[in-house]
């Protein structure tokens, strides 16, 4: 029934959580429920997809061959990096369809005026009573709405078929999820400060079920980790908040597309007894990244700038904190053998191996050297021989330089993680894809985003040339920069075609 609160001294100053009201998704800890409510509750999810830590949740689609969409903002986005209604842009918003084997835009969606991309994310619903399955992108706008697009009519030009509606969510969206063992769609609502749901049962409205609040006192921006190998999957999922000292262990509600209650009270791994004291063990004045390894069950959370926490959510109970992992953005491997975490500001990239279960023996490898380029995301590319190369999207934007405009140390650079590991007393040094392009610098929120996409690594490009650069992910080499339309600043891989094996499950 209680409340329940992280072992020893985390008691001292850890506040009790709000009641949940109904309707909504409850924060709680580790513990789980019993077995068998587990499993009675699991049996109402109708397909269990074997896909490893959500980042975005739409991984396991990104080896088939496809498209790569770039999200932009239109002109004005690319002079002043601000879309208001007394705008009037010489390009409005749109999606562009690129074809990397052709180098060429076969389509361009546009979108409405005062849009401005956030996060956007590919799912597939399955063939249902003879209906054929859809290829769905979910697209969230800054504005408060999420756009459900047709893949299946844009990728064949079909403009006209091609949005399906907008859903309205709450204030301040950015980070947009698929969680498809669930048939889902989540985005956060900073502003709100919790998760808007849309199910694939209904995809005109936000599930009955109401939002999942994450958040205790005070709403910020955050991030959402789901993962098959976590035990309680698929009825649970850790969020953070840059304006908590704390990890949020929520409770998901069963079933999909319903407003099935699970009334547990919630609790938070909450780190405020030490948010005030920067010497103290677990100093954590706010979350952002998350990671997961199924090899250890432990989650990885990026605290402010202090280093990056790590959370034995079987044993209850943080093990260590890794200072020397500072950075605001943390990613696992699809093996989930490396995490990693992006450090703009020190100019690195910083690598953890996960240690044993419930033990502090997670391995810090020396710290990936940036060379200038002030690492912003990354994008893993599975080697032939089965290694991880990892992708780099590079935004050199402390550098003062003559012509704003300029590459400089931009672009992409990429490092092979087995290198990392086999030289545990040597920094490895990204090695630099010429050619790939600057962004438009904006200090500290410089962003460039980058994915996986078939063969290939795609990332956003605003100088000399504005578009998406495509990059050879074996030879490492830059395969050509596609023109698109202004203020491209996000990228998206979705398959040319459904892919059955991900309904046949």
């Amino acid at each position: 029934g209680g409340q329940r609160v992280l072992t020893g001294h985390l008691q001292q100053k850890a506040r009790p959580l709000p009641v949940t009201p109904r309707g909504e998704a409850s924060m709680r800890s580790a513990a789980l429920c019993t077995a068998a409510a587990l499993a009675a509750a699991a049996a109402t999810v109708p397909r269990i997809i074997n896909v490893g830590a959500v980042k975005t949740g739409d991984e396991e689609f990104r080896n088939a061959p496809g498209y790569v969409y770039v999200l932009s903002d239109g002109s004005a986005a690319a002079d002043d990096g601000v879309v208001s209604s007394d705008d009037m842009m010489a390009t409005p918003p749109s999606i562009d369809v690129v074809d990397p084997e052709t180098l060429s835009v076969i389509a361009s969606l546009p979108v409405q005026p005062e849009t401005s991309w956030a996060d956007a994310v590919y799912m597939e619903r399955c063939e249902v009573a003879g209906m054929p399955a859809d290829q769905l992108v979910f697209a969230a706008d800054r504005g408060g709405q999420v756009y459900v697009i047709n893949a299946t009519a844009l990728n064949v030009n079909d403009t006209a078929n091609a949005i399906i509606t907008t859903v309205p969510v709450g204030e301040g969206p950015v980070h947009s999820y698929a969680l498809p063992s669930r048939d889902e769609f989540w985005v956060h609502a900073d502003d709100s400060g919790w998760f808007d749901v849309i199910s694939l049962a209904n995809i005109s409205e936000l599930r009955a079920g109401g939002p999942v609040v994450a958040h205790v006192d005070v709403p910020g921006h955050g991030k959402l980790l789901v993962d098959a190998s976590m035990p309680g999957y698929p009825l649970r999922g850790f969020a953070s908040n840059v304006a908590e000292p704390a990890v949020y262990d929520l409770v998901l509600p069963a079933g999909f597309g319903n407003a099935t209650i699970d009334d547990t009270e919630g609790r938070v791994y909450n780190f405020s007894a030490y948010s005030d004291d920067p010497t103290s063990e677990f100093h954590c004045p706010g979350t952002h990244g998350l990671a997961y390894s199924k090899l250890n069950d432990h989650v990885y959370a990026t605290c402010s700038d202090v280093g990056l926490i790590e959370i034995d959510i079987v044993g209850e109970a943080p093990v260590m904190l890794h200072r020397n992992a500072t950075g605001g953005q943390a990613f696992t491997t699809p093996d989930e053998h490396y995490v990693v975490v992006v450090d703009k500001t020190g100019d690195s990239v910083h690598v953890v191996v996960p240690g044993e279960p419930g033990a502090a023996s997670s391995m810090d490898l020396p710290s990936v050297d940036a060379m200038g380029g002030n690492p912003d995301k990354v994008a893993f590319f599975e080697l032939p021989d089965g290694s991880w190369r990892m992708f780099v999207s590079l935004t050199d934007n402390f550098h003062s330089l003559v012509d704003e405009t300029a590459e400089g140390d931009s672009g992409v650079g990429w490092v092979d993680l087995d290198a990392v590991y086999d030289n545990p007393d040597e920094a490895q040094n990204l090695t630099k894809v010429p050619g790939a392009g600057a962004v438009t610098r904006n200090g500290p929120f410089t962003h460039r985003a980058i994915t996986t996409s078939g063969s290939r690594v795609a990332t956003i490009t605003h100088h000399p040339i504005t578009g998406v650069a495509l990059i050879d992910g074996v030879t490492g080499e830059l395969e050509g920069v596609v023109p698109t339309n202004q203020g491209p600043g996000r990228v998206l891989h979705v398959p040319a075609a459904v892919q059955t094996a991900v309904c046949s499950a």
